[in-house]
């Protein structure tokens, strides 16, 4: 079966955007959920323990 050379790039073209797509919004939904755990619950755990905070959590507040 003879595809035209279009029909074939368009197809790829369009798997990989969707890996792209599925991949962006995971990153996005755990960058969400890793950056509200680090700033709420391990801030509040940090403290209530009195331990020394990591410098890169105090970067979080910066940023």
């Amino acid at each position: 079966m003879f595809f035209p050379r279009w029909f074939l790039v368009s197809r790829i073209f369009l798997f990989v955007l969707r890996l792209l797509k599925i991949t962006f919004l995971k990153f996005i939904f755990y960058f969400i959920i890793v950056f509200l755990d680090f700033r709420f619950f391990s801030f509040a755990r940090c403290l209530s323990v009195g331990s020394e905070c990591p410098v890169s959590f105090f970067l979080l507040f910066v940023i």
